[in-house]
């Protein structure tokens, strides 16, 4: 029989609640992206894993080993280049099935896919580590990885730094009876779309977008890969933008587009030792271009608000009182 001293509890205590207070530490997320957005499954027998890291959310899929969907609001001043690409792939450790590993891609002929670009991470050394999980990964043809699907990515951060936030949403389209590769068995879509959202200060209304690529090598344009979010719900199982009225909704999700998204912008990739108009102190309210300032609210974790707004309040949609 084990004997316990009040001393021995108040170690095993102690130590219990440094525990719990790392696990609530590491699941604490800095994203501003709005909980009320994130997709929401409609498949009855799924066995999804919400994952809150600290700059994306991932749900995942553990009969497909990858997520059904990552979720991240990319702002221009993230795109200020801090911290180098590391390349160290690895398992996720808060998935709490299996998670995919690096084994299961050698020799596939697949690319380690991400779902969040490791150039949209860039901005700080432990937001781009945690886009090497493979949670975050999926099997890609490389001509098609290294091709199109790289061309969109691009095309998104520039539209990030046109309009100063988006909203964007990315996965596979997970099915039955797709192939799979290594002994985790990891599926290899088909398909793949991305989705951006904005919220245009300007007359109060949200912006989107939306693409469903093959995943091979990419033959057309851009645009001409633009389908609807309903297309995308019916393919995945997906609910987007949910709690959003049923009026915007149809509105919404049933156009190719919606708002203005031009594909003229570029992305111009900025370091961080560059004097740029739009660099941003966190610790202050600044004006961009004489036209937008920084929302003056606080995240949950305490840190000024990332979104720019028009110059005639000091708060965004999400912080007004």
């Amino acid at each position: 029989m084990i004997y316990f001293t009040p001393k021995n509890l108040f170690y095993i205590f102690l130590l219990a609640y440094t525990f719990i207070s790392i696990e609530v530490t590491l699941a604490q997320n800095k994203d501003n992206f709005p909980v009320e957005l994130l997709p929401i499954s409609t498949c009855d027998n799924c066995n999804n894993q919400i994952i809150e890291h600290t700059y994306y959310t991932v749900s995942y899929n553990e009969k497909h080993e990858q997520a059904n969907w990552v979720a991240y609001e990319l702002t221009s001043d993230e795109l200020i280049k801090n911290a180098s690409r590391t390349n160290d792939f690895r398992a996720d450790q808060y998935v709490t099935s299996i998670s995919a590993e690096l084994d299961d891609y050698k020799g596939s002929g697949y690319d380690r896919g991400h779902l969040v670009p490791a150039a949209d991470m860039s901005f700080i050394a432990e937001a781009m580590t945690e886009s090497f999980y493979f949670s975050n990964m999926s099997p890609q043809d490389p001509s098609f990885n290294r091709g199109i699907w790289k061309k969109l990515e691009e095309q998104f951060r520039a539209w990030a730094q046109e309009k100063h936030n988006i909203y964007i949403i990315t996965g596979p389209v997970l099915e039955d009876g797709l192939s799979t590769i290594g002994h985790n068995k990891v599926s290899i879509p088909n398909y793949y779309y991305k989705i951006a959202v904005h919220y245009n200060t300007q007359n109060n209304e949200y912006e989107s977008i939306a693409f469903l690529l093959p995943n091979k090598k990419g033959e057309q344009t851009l645009s001409e890969y633009t389908v609807t979010i309903d297309s995308i719900e019916s393919l995945t199982e997906l609910d987007f933008f949910s709690t959003l009225s049923d009026s915007l909704q149809i509105t919404f999700e049933s156009s190719l587009s919606k708002g203005d998204w031009n594909y003229d912008s570029k992305y111009n990739p900025i370091s961080n030792n560059q004097q740029t108009s739009n660099n941003v102190n966190d610790n202050s309210r600044q004006t961009e271009n004489n036209t937008k300032i920084r929302c003056s609210g606080s995240t949950k974790k305490g840190t000024q608000c990332k979104r720019y707004i028009g110059n005639t309040s000091e708060f965004c949609w999400q912080h007004k009182k």
